[in-house]
């Protein structure tokens, strides 16, 4: 019960994401990450995940956010830069994933 509201939870936070990304400098990205966060979300309270499909989408958030990570940590605030909010975001992607 606890994972079924923890994924209904993130997948309601990945669709506001998406809904909040009109006024970012790339938001095309931001749209497909967070859709497919959504979309894995979604199969996943519908048990139909392929196992795939999370894996590979989690390392590549993982990968891209261990890379801006090197951009970030010690010489950028994590929420008072859009460096540091990304890197968050990708974690939490990845984290969920």
């Amino acid at each position: 019960m606890f994972l079924r509201l923890t994924t209904i939870s993130l997948t309601l936070l990945f669709i506001y994401s998406l809904a909040v990304q009109y006024n970012d400098p790339d938001p095309t990205l931001w749209v497909a990450i967070y859709g497919l966060a959504a979309v894995a979300g979604l199969l996943s309270l519908t048990k139909r995940l392929p196992w795939i499909f999370p894996v590979l989408l989690g390392m590549v958030c993982l990968a891209a956010g261990l890379v801006l990570s090197l951009r970030v940590i010690g010489q950028q605030t994590l929420l008072g830069s859009e460096e540091g909010r990304e890197m968050l975001g990708l974690f939490v992607t990845a984290l969920f994933m």
